[in-house]
């Protein structure tokens, strides 16, 4: 990440995008640093002056993944927020992601409120779901969401 972070430091704050300042957001979830990714997508969004140039889906899912990470229902809420405003809800990356989000920060009820609100769910959020059902309510519960699933693959 030294040399990642080195690379992105030395660029001219006007050649940064989203796919530079994504890569740095999800290294640092990926390398055990979720607050860094945090802290680096709070820098993106003052760099573009809360214009939304540098903002993409994909920042989002990464940043959503850190949140997860640290379990921060409050982000998890702000963050949700920020992609209702910017019209990023209805991707699929995104409401997988929120999902996620929302279970890893147990907060169960966050999830569901968006699983139901999905029109066709992936298999990621049905996944997510029975997850979050079986470690929150134990195994019952998990494989009653299981018994509703439309489609299984080898994970579910």
């Amino acid at each position: 990440m030294r040399v990642a972070e080195n690379l992105f430091d030395e660029m001219p704050v006007r050649v940064r995008d989203s796919v530079s300042w994504t890569t740095m957001i999800s290294g640092y979830c990926q390398n055990g640093f979720p607050a860094h990714s945090i802290k680096t997508f709070v820098l993106m969004l003052r760099d573009s002056n809360h214009g939304i140039q540098n903002c993409d889906p994909f920042s989002y899912t990464c940043t959503m993944k850190a949140c997860g990470c640290l379990a921060s229902t409050r982000l998890a809420l702000q963050l949700h927020a920020h992609v209702i405003k910017l019209h990023f809800g209805t991707q699929t990356c995104i409401q997988n992601s929120l999902v996620d989000m929302y279970i890893k920060c147990r907060a169960i009820c966050l999830a569901e409120t968006v699983f139901l609100n999905i029109e066709i769910p992936s298999l990621f959020c049905w996944n997510s779901m029975m997850y979050g059902y079986s470690q929150l309510y134990g195994p019952y519960e998990a494989l009653c969401v299981f018994t509703r699933m439309p489609e299984r693959d080898n994970v579910s």
